[in-house]
């Protein structure tokens, strides 16, 4: 009999330390994806003054109260590293000040992981968006949390996680 309880002791043992390294990998896990699933687009952090020198610059030249957008675009004919913002409704390329193209090519460069490439800035009142291809934009609204993503008529469910000074991050749920 007794050699029984013990393999049943050792047994509950087991299955408990199995169960306990289990759950610990799935917490590990959990907080791996949450955190990556806010950072892996953009490094808003260590490019702040490159993301508000373009912000202020789009907000001075593209300001809107109906939705507006531009493109970060490549012309043709162009130097491969040339870049700038092109303006849909003029069919006009901007001819960027330097502070704001080095701005504008730090951010296209360095700030958006190899997954989320910026490819649009969407302006709407004083709110700005820089959105990527995948469905996640790095948002400034100084006066609300973000509700809505690329479009304000688009019923798009979101998660918004504040980083601060008027800076979200927004991306499907």
């Amino acid at each position: 009999m007794k050699v029984k309880k013990v393999i049943r002791l050792v047994a509950v043992g087991a299955v408990s330390v199995c169960v306990a390294w289990l759950v610990s990998r799935i917490v590990l896990l959990g907080i791996f994806f949450y955190v990556g699933r806010w950072e892996w687009a953009v490094e808003y952090k260590d490019y702040a003054s490159e993301f508000n020198t373009v912000k202020d610059y789009v907000m001075e030249n593209y300001a809107s109260e109906e939705e507006k957008w531009v493109s970060v675009s490549f012309p043709l004919n162009s130097p491969k590293d040339f870049i700038t913002l092109y303006d849909p409704d003029t069919k006009e390329y901007a001819e960027l000040p330097e502070d704001v193209k080095a701005a504008l090519e730090t951010i296209v460069d360095e700030a958006f992981s190899s997954d989320a490439h910026l490819n649009t800035i969407r302006i709407c009142g004083d709110r700005i968006d820089f959105c990527a291809q995948v469905p996640y934009a790095l948002v400034y609204s100084p006066d609300e949390k973000p509700t809505w993503m690329y479009i304000h008529t688009d019923p798009t469910d979101i998660r918004v996680k504040r980083i601060g000074d008027g800076w979200y991050h927004v991306r499907n749920k």
